[in-house]
Parts: structure tokens; sequence; C-alpha cells
């Protein structure tokens, strides 16, 4: 399941009741950890997406996002 990383995948992925969390941060990449409600990894995707970098800034997973705090 090689897909695309972007702010819909993070915020579909969690809506589902998965998890993901963040493995790298940089100023031009990121790469996050898609995991099963359990934890177990399901896949990793990486992104140069400037939209997807900015939406992880300060963040280390999706319970770091309080509902409805992003956009």
């Amino acid at each position: 399941m090689a897909e695309r990383l972007t702010v819909e995948t993070l915020e579909d992925w969690a809506r589902a009741g998965a998890h993901w969390r963040v493995l790298h941060h940089g100023e031009h990449r990121a790469v996050v950890e898609l995991q099963q409600c359990t934890g177990e990894l399901v896949e990793r995707l990486e992104s140069d997406d400037p939209a997807v970098i900015t939406y992880l800034e300060g963040v280390e997973s999706d319970l770091d996002l309080s509902e409805g705090s992003r956009q």
C-alpha cells in the first residue's frame, strides 16, 4: 500500500481510529509511521510536501493534536 503522504492521509488515518507518529521532521522532509490502533506498524511514508511539513511542526503523533485543532 504505497501511497503518498498528505495531510488528508494523516487526518483520515486518525479519524479511522488508527495512529501515526513522526519519525523524522526536518525543514525539507518528514517521515511518518502509520500504525494500527494497537500500535503495530502498517507502513512508513515520507513527504517533501511543505503542507505536510508545516502540519507536523511541533507534534510527535496524532495524539498531540486535539480534535478540530488543525484544518
